[in-house]
């Protein structure tokens, strides 16, 4: 006959798992018997069901360090292995990274990648498309040649990420992307002083960052010696 195993009285496992049997590990087995992405409400309604406690559901996950559930979009998760995550399909992913970041382009921001860069990504399954939370997931997580860099620290993981850039890059903090940016892409000569709204406007327009991103914490995301914020920190002066 069939083997069941029994998780209290919230859940029953169709075979003996080979995990230690949790809150996370129940949650973890419905979303990897989801074909595609499930959103964050569906998983609430999950749990629910089975009375188990669903207030946080990424940290229920461990988002920030599980390789097996990934973010898919701000209320979305998926399987990684849905991804099908070869060495053949990881080597596609460097290959068009490498494209737009490189010697010559130390960094990417990610807003700025279009749908014909996309395209050059391995196919998903179940008629997923590819997302910029996923990508940059998929970078932090699977392709140490890269890595992705915040706006700010403590920033949740439904945040898209200012840059992306080359594991060996110089670069290595948000002031360091930020200076390069105004550096190399606009014609602002250094030194100058800058009021903090209109920098912060140039990163919108960038797409460093969005919204209401830094809206008042500009100072402590550029706490760097080439940004001398003002006492009142309304301006700034930026060094070469």
């Amino acid at each position: 006959g069939n083997e069941f195993a029994f998780f209290w009285y919230q859940h029953i496992f169709e075979r003996t798992p080979s995990f230690n049997v949790s809150n996370a590990s129940v949650l973890r087995q419905y979303i990897y018997s989801c074909h595609g992405p499930v959103t964050k409400d569906a998983c609430v309604t999950y749990l629910n069901r089975l009375k188990i406690p669903s207030g946080n559901i990424s940290g229920l996950l461990d988002l920030g360090s599980a390789t097996d559930v990934l973010q898919y979009s701000e209320t979305e998760y998926v399987a990684a292995s849905l991804l099908d995550l070869s060495e053949d399909r990881i080597s596609t992913i460097i290959k068009a990274l490498s494209l737009v970041a490189n010697d010559e382009t130390p960094f990417v921001i990610p807003r700025e990648l279009n749908e014909i860069w996309f395209r050059q990504l391995p196919d998903l399954a179940y008629g997923m498309e590819w997302t910029l939370l996923l990508l940059q997931e998929v970078i932090d997580k699977f392709i140490p040649s890269f890595r992705t860099i915040l706006a700010l620290g403590g920033q949740t993981l439904d945040t898209v990420k200012a840059a992306i850039v080359p594991d060996n890059s110089t670069i290595d903090s948000f002031p360091d992307v930020v200076h390069a940016y105004l550096a190399t892409r606009t014609s602002l000569d250094f030194p100058f002083r800058i009021a903090t709204h209109e920098l912060r406007n140039h990163l919108l327009d960038a797409g460093m960052i969005n919204a209401t991103e830094l809206i008042y914490a500009m100072p402590k995301a550029l706490k760097d010696r080439r940004f001398v914020w003002s006492d009142n920190g309304e301006s700034v002066l930026i060094l070469k």
